[in-house]
């Protein structure tokens, strides 16, 4: 696998505040992330990742992202927790609400799905990737990971595959969710600071007894 050939000549700078619900893959190969932040080559280059059975999906979450946390493991239903690899800031004005995270690859996009607002939320929708993937065959539900979380998660089934080892590129569902207008991520009404390793979503399913060994053997927990 070639992981330099086909780099995009031209880079879009206002992608992101002009793409709604976007395709992960696009948005980044199009604006300015550099080939090795998203080539899947030097993922599976890195003999910490290339056999796990959870992996990063590019370079970029390789280096750094946050795997996320084994929470439990309770009749073969696995729930794992993703937490944020980098500070989200909220900046409220007049109603309006701007958002900014820093990473090259962001780590949430604009979206429009027909999702209303819950109460107790930004009105302005979201939606985050996933920088983490189980190499399996598996139905697998992203959920919200409880009242500490600084953001609303909406239930999402997602039919997740196995990683096709010669692909150039791993691409990501999209996850929506809102910013929470109350809770510990808010500074003053005007101004919030998610913190990092702050928790966005939980991924659950189920998951048969090899699958169950080889998290394990990840996590280095017995139960």
């Amino acid at each position: 696998m070639d992981p330099v050939a086909n780099v995009p000549t031209s880079h879009d700078f206002e992608i992101w505040d002009n793409s709604y619900s976007p395709d992960f893959l696009d948005i980044n190969l199009n604006s300015r992330v550099p080939e090795k932040w998203m080539n899947f080559y030097y993922v599976l280059a890195d003999e910490k990742y290339s056999n796990r059975i959870i992996k990063p999906i590019n370079g970029y979450a390789k280096n750094f992202g946050v795997m996320p946390e084994l929470v439990s493991i309770n009749n073969n239903i696995v729930k794992l927790r993703q937490y944020n690899h980098a500070e989200i800031f909220l900046l409220v004005e007049n109603s309006k609400v701007t958002t900014m995270d820093r990473p090259w690859v962001r780590q949430y996009y604009r979206s429009s799905e027909a999702l209303e607002c819950p109460q107790g939320c930004f009105p302005d929708q979201y939606a985050f990737y996933m920088p983490w993937k189980i190499d399996e065959d598996l139905e697998i539900l992203v959920t919200s990971s409880g009242d500490n979380s600084p953001v609303h998660v909406f239930d999402k089934k997602i039919i997740n595959t196995k990683i096709d080892s010669v692909s150039r590129y791993v691409s990501s569902p999209l996850i929506p969710f809102y910013f929470k207008s109350s809770g510990e991520h808010m500074v003053n009404p005007e101004y919030g600071r998610i913190k990092l390793g702050s928790p966005i979503f939980d991924i659950v399913f189920e998951a048969n007894d090899e699958l169950i060994e080889k998290i394990k053997a990840i996590y280095g927990k017995e139960n």
